[in-house]
């Protein structure tokens, strides 16, 4: 194993953590009791595994750029003009108030709760701008950074008076570790890919003893410290040894971000008739799930695509 390959299949992983985010979205029916545990108790890991590429990546990303406002400047255009011109549609079709819709248009849903899928962009956007502010710390000291950092972060979510607040801020953790392998990994530096693996394996314990005791009245996101590293790693050596999986994992790792912001609409809306089309006999509740995860997939990249081609000639009409 090495933490080459997370860098080497980061897109294909990326798409991996947005199926288990559309399955953990959905409504797929689930008999066995493995189904069951894994979806109830950690069906949002796909996120926590979507923040540790995610700050993977921007450790290069600052290394390429000298500018503060110029590395904010390169964030922000990846994702403000999808998740502003969705909040927009989604206003203008009724599904926002107007207090809800200046919240996440601005990027303030983890500071001012409005919606559960606006609070990963406005996480986002608040560590963007934080990036290049520990990074400056880091680089002294990697190790020591790390372990201060998410002592801090760790003592901070303690005394956050909701548990809403804890759900979001203690992925900070997350970030922190992403920055830490893509130091390693800049390092050719291996020797914790075995150790992490084996954490991995008593963070998936931990999961499973605090649900079978306390269901999902526990902070159920604080394993997911213990195993999303390890996860990774094992992930990235799973992809280049079934290099099969590659190349769709991959193309559904471009239209992540896209897919995130509109697949629970579209999931809503198809599951809002389900008892209207429902045929006896027929596994309707998977089909129709399916199809909503192929529908917002489809609806996602004509988003990207749309919205790409006008950044495009917005850029060009400046530049002319």
């Amino acid at each position: 194993m090495s933490i080459k390959l997370i860098s080497k299949h980061r897109r294909a992983l990326m798409g991996l953590a947005i199926i288990w985010i559309a399955i953990r979205h959905s409504n797929f029916p689930y008999d066995f009791k493995i189904v069951r545990f894994f979806l109830d108790s950690c069906g949002y890991g796909g996120v926590d595994v979507f923040l540790f590429l995610s700050s993977f990546g921007l450790y290069y990303a600052y290394k390429k750029e000298s500018n503060y406002f110029e590395f904010i400047k390169r964030r922000l255009k990846r994702i403000l003009p999808y998740s502003m011109t969705m909040c927009f549609i989604l206003f203008l079709f009724g599904k926002r108030t107007v207090r809800d819709f200046l919240i996440d248009f601005f990027g303030l849903s983890i500071f001012l709760r409005s919606d559960w899928i606006y609070w990963y962009t406005s996480f986002q956007l608040f560590m963007y701008f934080l990036t290049p502010i520990y990074l400056k710390i880091f680089n002294k000291k990697p190790l020591a950074s790390t372990l201060c950092g998410i002592a801090v972060v760790s003592l901070i979510c303690y005394f956050l008076p909701s548990y809403h607040y804890v759900y979001i801020y203690f992925r900070m953790n997350i970030f922190l570790l992403g920055f830490y392998f893509a130091y390693l990994n800049e390092k050719n530096d291996d020797r914790i890919c075995i150790p992490s693996v084996i954490v991995m394996v008593f963070g998936w314990y931990m999961i499973y003893y605090f649900f079978h005791h306390f269901g999902n009245d526990i902070p159920h996101v604080l394993p997911m410290l213990f195993i999303v590293p390890g996860l990774t790693v094992f992930g990235a050596w799973v992809l280049d040894k079934i290099p099969l999986l590659e190349k769709p994992l991959d193309f559904i790792g471009q239209y992540t971000f896209q897919f995130y912001l509109i697949h629970e609409d579209v999931l809503a809306k198809l599951l809002e008739y389900w008892s209207v089309l429902y045929r006896p006999g027929i596994h309707f509740d998977f089909l129709i799930n399916l199809a909503g995860i192929i529908l917002a997939f489809i609806a996602a990249v004509i988003f990207k695509k749309i919205i790409d081609l006008v950044i495009r000639k917005i850029s060009h009409a400046h530049a002319s």
